[in-house]
This record gives C-alpha cells, structure tokens and sequence, in this order.
C-alpha cells in the first residue's frame, strides 16, 4: 500500500493508538450525540473522528436544530 492510499483511509471511531484513543472535542461532542442515537439510523455509517470543527458548525447551523 502506498502512503497516498493510506492517507485515503478513514480514521475508525473504535482505532486505539499506543497512547489510547486520539480525539477531538468535536468528535467527543459527536460522539455522545451519536450513543445518544442522534445519527440513527445513519449512525453505523459515521465515522465521528472525520469530523472537522468547520463541518461541525455547517453540520449544526441547520434551521431544523435551532
């Protein structure tokens, strides 16, 4: 596998790094809302840690959640 294919490969919420889990606040944030079942029935499909803080702010700048 080349370093441009593995830089295409998704971080996995479930991946344990030598020092533990890497996280974000917002994939933390994202992380409780998705064992909270805000995601269902999508939420299998996502992967909190893509998250960007950036996406984030689109994500919930929605009118439906204010």
């Amino acid at each position: 596998m080349s370093f441009d294919e593995l830089l295409t490969i998704p971080e996995q919420d479930e991946w344990v790094y030598s020092d533990g889990k890497s996280t974000t606040c917002v994939a933390f944030i994202l992380a409780m809302y998705k064992a909270a079942g805000i995601f269902d029935p999508l939420a299998d499909h996502i992967q909190v840690t893509e998250f960007t803080v950036s996406f984030f702010f689109f994500l919930f700048n929605i009118k439906s959640f204010h």
